[in-house]
């Protein structure tokens, strides 16, 4: 996955939905993975930036915008039941799997808006998830210390560490 990550991340934008999303599945993948919680707590605060990149983005384009997007006519199929493409693109893609554009640049006023009201949101669980792992780490880390030191003195006060240096 992270192999994936790196290479989404030479060529798409910071602010890509891809980008956000591998780091999110990331974080998710570290989740079940014990003793990764640094880990998981970085990947959702790239996640957290990328979100962030995106909803800048959105925010910049918003006033100007178009209100429609232009209709473009369709080219006409000279070939057979219409099934045959005349830009390429089943060679490009043959299996449909590229993301689709996502380029702020080609999309309407109301399509903006509407992504921009995702966007806000997806910023806000990521927050609020950054937060409550962060706390989790701060809660995780002072348990760890206060077992360690109640361990260490446990230890120099324990009846069986001083048994031998009594008998002899």
């Amino acid at each position: 996955m992270t192999s994936a990550l790196e290479i989404r991340a030479q060529h798409l934008p910071l602010s890509s939905r891809d980008i956000a999303d591998c780091h999110f599945r990331l974080s998710m993948a570290y989740d079940m993975t014990v003793g990764q919680l640094e880990m998981q707590i970085e990947h959702v605060e790239k996640a957290l930036a990328s979100v962030r990149a995106r909803e800048e983005e959105l925010t910049a384009a918003l006033p100007n915008a178009p209100e429609t997007k232009p209709v473009e006519p369709p080219a006409a199929d000279t070939k057979g039941k219409g099934k045959a493409t005349t830009s390429g693109e089943a060679a490009e893609d043959p299996l449909n799997w590229l993301p689709k554009d996502d380029k702020v640049a080609s999309m309407t006023k109301g399509q903006i808006e509407s992504e921009l009201r995702d966007v806000k949101a997806v910023r806000e669980d990521l927050e609020a998830k950054v937060r409550e792992l962060t706390l989790f780490l701060i809660f995780h880390n002072s348990c760890a210390d206060i077992v360690g030191r109640h361990q260490g003195e446990s230890r120099r006060r324990c009846w069986w560490n001083n048994y031998g240096s009594r008998q002899r």
